[in-house]
């Protein structure tokens, strides 16, 4: 159940252990830090001016002053066209997470509670997910896919926040001047938020950020977030007071300020305001204690000054990390992927030489050069051409020369390289989805099968296999923040809901202890909202004769003169249809089909076995009708199905009877 007690429990392991824990952090984050100097402070920044559409020189003088110096943007349009596709794949339908409760039960009762638990849940995680004031995730997860699309590797941190404060409301009394003032939780709860590429550190041999056995996140603070984390007691307030004259700078970080100064801002030194401190913290494992076991610690450490200023336990649920990562490619085994910034650098700049050269050359074709003869003492080295100028000359005194040629096949280079790019970016036409595989109008087969597989053979391309990498990041962050929520509990938000507030909190304790979960299902055609529509519509002219056929088979076993061997196959029918249209239920996503299902009750409320003794009233044993009996009701063709024959129950494209 959900324990809204949140405390921290600090580390201590005696005086040596800790002092040997400090040392280690040190030499890791050393480590660490020279491991990836090169990535974060030359090929990061050179890959976000690529996406940028950055040139490399202000201005080019070469074939001449003030050249062509366009860059084409085919990163950043790459970058943007991936991250709005995955962006519109997950957030423009509902829900946003789909669960699914694996706890069977007999009871139907209980698996209608179970549905509404379910939804109640998707209904709750959409609200938190889309809210500015909750998680706020279309924005934080939109920055991740574009770090992903663009670096290769982008990361989400979660985090818990109680935050909680002081609201005036007024005065104590109309002659006092007293504040009366109240305290509030402004927000309790998880938080995600999307740290720069560089603030994460790990090994980058490890395949994922759990197998790193040290797993770091910079923070940077100034100097009033630093104070204030002492003064609430997250950090040890004496040693916040013995750093604050150690700041790692005085401004921000020269990358930090030339981001701000294309934006047109400004980063002046002011050491009270924009003094920052790097503040790392560190996930690892430790064995101690006696026997010796395994725990998982987080050390807040300050580099600069070597200061522990907190360590703790891990207090996620299962020792979680929580720091999430998205992958854009593996073709390699390490921790980081291969963005678009550095699979498409030497086209971007193959097409932006060819498209500068191709304008060069307009350019130099459009001048003309005068020669002027030197009989022609009316014109001098001083005169001026400009439109209906007159000019005083005899005949071929003044001649045009041209300078250049146009050199025409230059489009089709541009055209053949923005070809290259589009194969390896994988960047198709957005027709995954499309509803083909609806209901189709005319005569004929009413489920085109052939133009679902066409749509989700079209998704089997380099994008819907990066869409998958970063729904798979969507799917392992909504089901931490699941966790969160139902270790914590949601802090009064379940109200919401009115009636349904039990649900929600029956729902999360399903969903921690293992009975509900988060299916990863690779992205492919059906999930199209629109076709899920069309799906649902067929599914219910499907099932609609399902529940026809059966009730006329039904009616059927109840008339006494129907001979044995035909109630036999009437039951083993009924039955198989169940089999068969739950399987197809279940195929097209519905994750409890026995609701849309239900199982006939034949004798008694049991469903007997085909080829068992059938006793029915006015049926002797043995299957001979008994006295009284007339002929057309002893199993002739006529009259044993009410409504029709069994060819007629199964019309209309439905599903037939399975062969005998």
């Amino acid at each position: 159940m959900p324990d809204n007690v949140f405390q921290l429990v600090n580390v201590d392991f005696g005086k040596d252990v800790n002092e040997e824990m400090e040392r280690y952090v040190e030499q890791q984050l050393e480590w660490l830090i020279q491991s990836h100097r090169e990535l974060h402070q030359n090929k990061i920044p050179k890959w976000r001016k690529l996406y940028l559409g950055e040139p490399a020189e202000k201005s080019r003088n070469f074939p001449f002053s003030n050249a062509a110096n366009t860059v084409v943007q085919v990163i950043g349009e790459t970058v943007d066209t991936m991250t709005a596709r995955v962006m519109g794949l997950i957030w423009a339908t509902h829900p946003l997470w789909v669960f699914q409760n694996y706890a069977k039960t007999n009871s139907d009762a209980e698996k209608r509670a179970n549905e509404e638990r379910k939804r109640t849940l998707e209904d709750f995680m959409d609200l938190v997910g889309f809210e500015p004031y909750q998680l706020d995730l279309q924005r934080v997860e939109a920055e991740v896919f574009t770090d992903a699309a663009k670096l290769g590797t982008g990361f989400a941190v979660l985090t818990l926040e109680d935050q909680v404060e002081a609201v005036v409301v007024g005065y104590d009394s109309a002659n006092s001047k007293r504040l009366k003032a109240t305290e509030s939780t402004i927000y309790h709860g998880p938080r995600v938020t999307k740290p720069r590429h560089e603030d994460i550190l790990a090994d980058g041999a490890a395949p994922t950020l759990n197998d790193a056995e040290f797993v770091a996140k910079r923070r940077t603070l100034k100097r009033r977030a630093l104070l204030e984390r002492g003064f609430t007691g997250a950090y040890d307030a004496k040693v916040v007071d013995s750093i604050m004259d150690s700041p790692d700078r005085s401004s921000p970080t020269q990358q930090t300020q030339q981001e701000l100064s294309q934006q047109g801002i400004a980063s002046p030194s002011y050491p009270d305001s924009t003094a920052e401190w790097d503040v790392y913290e560190c996930y690892f494992g430790w064995w101690a204690g006696n026997p010796k076991r395994k725990f998982r610690v987080i050390f807040t450490y300050h580099k600069k000054t070597k200061k522990v200023l907190r360590k703790v336990f891990n207090f996620l649920p299962d020792n979680d990390l929580p720091i999430k990562r998205a992958k854009r490619g593996y073709n390699t085994d390490g921790l980081y992927g291969h963005g678009y910034a550095e699979l498409l650098e030497n086209y971007q700049e193959e097409l932006s030489t060819t498209h500068n050269q191709r304008l060069d050359n307009a350019t130099v074709a459009n001048i003309r050069a005068l020669r002027v003869s030197p009989r022609a003492r009316a014109l001098d080295s001083n005169m001026e051409l400009y439109p209906a100028a007159l000019l005083v000359g005899e005949k071929d005194e003044i001649e045009s020369i041209q300078v250049g040629d146009v050199y025409p096949s230059t489009f089709k280079n541009e055209e053949m390289t923005l070809g290259l790019v589009a194969r390896r970016a994988g960047i198709s036409p957005a027709v995954s989805g499309a509803g083909t595989g609806g209901i189709m109008k005319g005569k004929g087969q009413n489920y085109s099968a052939q133009g679902t597989l066409a749509v989700m053979q079209e998704n089997n391309s380099v994008v819907g296999y990066t869409t998958s990498e970063f729904r798979h990041f969507h799917v392992i962050l909504g089901h931490a923040l699941v966790r969160l929520y139902a270790k914590f509990g949601t802090d009064g938000k379940e109200q919401m809901f009115g009636l349904d507030s039990k649900r929600l909190t029956e729902a999360l304790d399903l969903f921690e202890r293992g009975n509900m979960a988060i299916p990863i299902r690779a992205a492919t055609g059906s999930l199209n909202r629109e076709v899920e529509k069309q799906t649902g519509m067929l599914m219910a002219g499907l099932l609609q004769r399902h529940y026809t056929a059966v009730g006329q088979l039904l009616q059927a076993l109840g008339n006494p003169m129907i001979p044995p061997e035909t109630k036999d196959y009437f039951i083993k029918t009924i039955l198989a249809s169940e089999m068969f249209h739950k399987k197809v239920v279940h195929d097209f996503g519905y994750e409890q089909p026995d609701l849309f299902v239900p199982e006939a009750k034949i004798g008694g409320g049991e469903q007997p076995q085909a080829g068992g003794p059938m006793a029915q009233g006015g049926m002797a044993p043995g299957g001979a009708p008994m006295a009284g009996a007339t002929p057309s009701a002893s199993g002739g063709p006529a009259g044993a199905i009410p409504g029709g024959n069994m060819a007629s129950a199964f019309a209309g494209g439905g599903a037939a009877p399975p062969p005998r």
